[in-house]
């Protein structure tokens, strides 16, 4: 099979159907990108769009679940403080059921300003520099409310001690406070006049690309036309190059039929041949077991001939999904059935197999003609006809992930011009005086790459050539 792996029978430079289908599709290849363009442009424009509406509610939800409300709780704070100084002034100023009004007042400001600022719009989102004014607040509104507790302190009948401390403590709190809510308000007013500023730039910048996209879009538009006509012409010239390959691809089925005729007529005259020297020795009284065993192994040769073909074409398969392969079952039948043939019976088999029995993802059937096909292979150039000692090896090699087998043999090895050829169909060394297809190792490379593995072949550390295959491993 390695020298099998031969001379093509179709030639080399003769097109394939999937070249001209390639080259009718190169010609309808710009109008289906023009087209593919134009799509892509409204697509584009269209989720451009959306992005941006996207950014712009999100911005317009800002303004209007935290700016504006955070505006509006402050000036309403602001209001509610104006409140509270008015009832401490009373307060300071008044006496008995007046001062009891008064603290009615201030409770009821004060609790409408903790309402306002511990509202959820000014905690949703905290402004860069919103943290530290927000402190500020919170620490005028303590000493504010400490200041308060102290003037209750005061008894009604010291109005003047009450007024004075109204005026020269409590008042100066109150503006603090107050100060630290304006502060507040001008970071939230900013920030709302910032983010009507960001709208406003994100909807001119969406309308300026939009505007753009779609002129892309027409400019393409254009493009289409102006091909369409060019790729129509295009695909005409690609039918008729179709045409010829088909045409062309009948002519090497032709010839692929005859290569096959001519390889079976061997192994069916000798059978031919042997069959009617059966029947003379029947005649004469004779044995016929060596007529016989030739007769069958003329059969044999045919019938690997023809599963040679067979193999092949269904060696593009894709492997039945659950399979499993034992891989020391699939090494020990193809050994039996090398050893059982005579023309393998003086060469040496070595087999260094590992302990544990691997398992692969494949059919056993498959399996087995992967091995049986490299076995074969360096059964049949092994020595080569030098006079040396025959002998093939066999190594499996297990890693974490897959498995690894080589096939060893003495023959004379393998040119690298061979070599880099030799998985081909249909290639055969020059020099090759083998019978086959050269479909063997063409098979091999078909069967394991199906299965998610490699094949190579490289020299032998003293003389021959080892072909190797690689599969993932499978867990029972």
């Amino acid at each position: 099979m390695r020298a099998e792996a031969g001379r093509r029978e179709a030639p080399r430079e003769s097109p394939s159907p999937v070249t001209a289908q390639r080259a009718g599709a190169r010609s309808l290849a710009p109008i289906v990108g023009a087209f593919a363009a134009i799509a892509l442009g409204f697509l584009a424009s269209t989720f451009y769009g959306e992005i941006r509406g996207s950014q712009i509610d999100q911005e317009a939800a800002l303004l209007a679940s935290n700016s504006l409300p955070g505006v509006e709780r402050l000036v309403a704070a602001e209001a509610a403080l104006r409140h509270l100084e008015v009832a401490t002034e009373e307060y300071a100023n008044g006496t008995g059921d007046e001062r009891r009004d008064a603290g009615s007042a201030i409770d009821a400001a004060r609790g409408d300003m903790d309402r306002e600022l511990s509202a959820e719009a000014l905690v949703t989102r905290m402004y860069p520099g919103g943290a530290e004014l927000a402190a500020a607040t919170t620490a005028a509104l303590a000493q504010l409310d400490e200041l308060l507790a102290r003037l209750c302190e005061i008894s009604s009948n010291d109005r003047l001690a009450g007024k004075a401390f109204f005026e020269g403590d409590v008042r100066g709190a109150i503006e603090r406070t107050d100060a630290a809510l304006d502060r507040f308000l001008s970071l939230h007013a900013a920030e709302a006049q910032a983010e009507a500023v960001r709208i406003a730039r994100i909807r001119t910048e969406s309308v300026r690309l939009a505007f753009g996209l779609d002129a892309l879009c027409v400019l393409f538009s254009a493009a289409a036309a102006f091909v369409a006509v060019r790729a129509l012409r295009n695909q005409r010239a690609a039918e008729r190059v179709h045409a010829k390959v088909l045409e062309t691809r009948a002519d090497e089925l032709e010839s692929f039929a005859r290569r096959v005729a001519h390889d079976l007529l061997g192994p069916l005259s000798a059978l031919s041949v042997n069959l009617s020297a059966m029947k003379r020795s029947c005649d004469q009284g004779l044995s016929i077991d060596e007529p016989l065993q030739r007769s069958l192994a003329s059969l044999k040769r045919s019938q690997r001939l023809v599963d040679g073909v067979l193999d092949f074409a269904r060696s593009g398969a894709r492997p039945a999904p659950g399979e499993h392969a034992s891989l020391r079952d699939a090494i020990d039948g193809v050994i039996d059935e090398v050893r059982g043939e005579k023309t393998s019976s003086q060469v040496l088999m070595v087999v260094q197999p590992c302990d544990d029995d691997v398992v692969v993802p494949c059919s056993p059937g498959i399996l087995s003609s992967v091995v049986s096909n490299l076995v074969h292979n360096a059964v049949k150039y092994a020595g080569d006809g030098d006079g040396s000692d025959r002998r093939v090896s066999i190594r499996v090699s297990p890693g974490d992930d897959d498995v690894r087998v080589e096939v060893e043999d003495n023959g004379r090895g393998l040119s690298p011009e061979v070599a880099q050829h030799v998985f081909e169909p249909y290639f055969r060394a020059p020099d090759n005086k083998k019978v086959g297809l050269g479909l063997g190792l063409a098979t091999v490379k078909r069967f394991v790459e199906a299965h998610g593995g490699s094949v190579g072949v490289r020299p032998a550390s003293h003389r021959g050539c080892v072909f190797w295959f690689r599969l993932p491993r499978g867990w029972t």
